[in-house]
């Protein structure tokens, strides 16, 4: 992975929302992605299509059994779009109950409608981010794997760098969730705020460990769509895609 390329999107990213002067909104909940993508493209197609009456007779349609599986999506979609407190309360009531297959759908019908209805309490425009690992208090959820420069870490080398995980991110304002080794990489879910490229910290990491001998490769996988198994790690190391999508961005660059 390259440093300056997630450092210029950061950047973007940033100067849009500087510019746009806008309420930020981090869906906390973690949705697979598909289920993301599903849910905002019906919302897309709904949007501005039926109006506050119509919306709010719907929201009875939850609770029914005669209801299906697909006009539960869509009454949920439609409900959230309204920013109308009953609409809320129904959706969240809908969550407490909802099937396996429906609770992420749902989860973010309720994050949108509470979106909405901050925004129209507030009358100020916002933005709702979404990744697929959620966030917490304004920070958004990573998974990063540190790929050892050599075979294996030792016990004692392994927790030297777990030490300078925890004690750089908390540097960087950030919150590590979680460090495990699986295989022989290094697994670690963080929390990180919007002001600061994930990058930042990591790169930080590999520099300070290598600093005290060379224990990690200067290439790492960094993602918000879901927690990679160490099939799915290896795969991507291998430039292999998983589920279509393709987590490295240096096709020059050699895992050891």
């Amino acid at each position: 992975m390259e440093a300056n390329e997630p450092e210029e999107i950061f950047r973007q990213i940033q100067e849009f929302l500087g510019n746009a002067g806008k309420r930020l909104s981090i869906v906390e909940d973690v949705v697979d992605i598909s289920i993301q993508k599903d849910y905002f493209r019906m919302a897309e197609q709904f949007r501005n299509k039926q109006d506050t009456k119509e919306v709010n007779v719907s929201a009875d349609i939850l609770f029914s059994n005669d209801t299906t599986e697909e006009q539960l999506k869509e009454v949920l979609v439609l409900l959230a779009s309204s920013g109308e407190v009953e609409s809320y309360r129904a959706i969240e009531k809908f969550v407490s109950v909802a099937p396996s297959q429906l609770k992420g759908w749902a989860l973010l019908a309720l994050n949108e409608c509470r979106f909405h209805l901050v925004g129209a309490l507030t009358d100020e425009e916002g933005v709702l981010i979404s990744t697929g690992m959620g966030g917490l208090d304004g920070k958004l959820r990573y998974f990063i794997v540190l790929i050892p420069a050599v075979d294996m870490l030792s016990q004692q080398q392994a927790k030297l760098v777990t030490d300078e995980v925890k004690f750089m991110f908390k540097h960087y304002d950030s919150e590590v969730e979680r460090v495990e080794m699986a295989d022989r990489y290094m697994c670690i879910t963080a929390l990180v705020p919007m002001s600061v490229p994930v990058n930042q910290p990591v790169t930080a990491v590999i520099k300070e460990c290598n600093g005290m001998g060379n224990l990690l490769d200067e290439g790492y996988i960094v993602t918000n769509v879901k927690t990679l198994a160490p099939d799915e790690i290896r795969k991507v190391l291998n430039r292999e895609p998983i589920d279509g999508i393709y987590f490295d961005d240096n096709p020059d660059h050699t895992y050891k």
